[in-house]
């Protein structure tokens, strides 16, 4: 990992901690991402207690795609409501797509999501007094209608796509660009743009 995403996902890490006080007495679903099948067996035992009001980093599988949600919070007695935190001050495009598919994989195991959220920083707070108030730190925007069209609209076709290349032997013959950066560096940067005169003899490592 480069140390420009590891600084990203220090911040990301630390926001989300601190983001869980705003949902209190919740528990946390502490499998790593490597443990998963842990953490979605963690989970559903978790889901069916009715007297936790949240889970923290909830584990999901469906359609072979894995997710670890944020946090899960209780929405009466079988629906829950989804919150992604992210460290920057607004919401980004890009943060839709990503609460959507959670959406998708969340459901599509069999749990109703009744409303998502994102959480973010809010540009304009300062805490000159020491004592942090949550409320005012973090932004929490719906994003429900919005994340609901795009897996009615895009999910099926994006996903068809990316399985797709992802099946292929080959790597995609793509030009390296500015889209290599967009909305995140890609993860095989280094690897496209070490020739990316030639590409045609790459194969995808499974």
């Amino acid at each position: 990992m480069s140390s420009e995403r590891q600084a990203i996902f220090d911040t990301g890490h630390a926001a989300g901690e601190l983001a869980r006080e705003r949902f209190p007495s919740g528990v946390l679903v502490e499998e790593a991402h490597f443990e998963h099948n842990q953490a979605v067996r963690k989970t559903e035992s978790l889901l069916t207690r009715t007297d936790i009001p949240a889970i923290y980093e909830a584990g999901f599988t469906f359609q072979g795609i894995r997710t670890r949600v944020d946090i899960l919070k209780r929405s009466g007695h079988s629906a829950f409501d989804l919150v992604e935190v992210k460290s920057t001050t607004r919401v980004k495009p890009e943060h839709i797509s990503d609460v959507a598919i959670q959406v998708y994989v969340v459901e599509g195991s069999g749990v109703l999501v009744n409303r998502a959220y994102l959480m973010h920083l809010n540009r304009g707070y300062s805490n000159q007094d020491g004592s942090p108030d949550l409320k005012q730190q973090f932004s929490l925007q719906d994003v429900t209608d919005a994340a609901r069209s795009f897996i009615a609209e895009r999910a099926a076709g994006e996903l068809a796509r990316m399985w797709a290349a992802l099946q292929q032997r080959d790597a995609p013959n793509i030009e390296t660009g500015s889209h290599c950066n967009i909305p995140y560096r890609c993860s095989f940067y280094g690897y496209c743009h070490q020739n990316s005169g030639s590409r045609s003899d790459r194969k995808i490592q499974h």
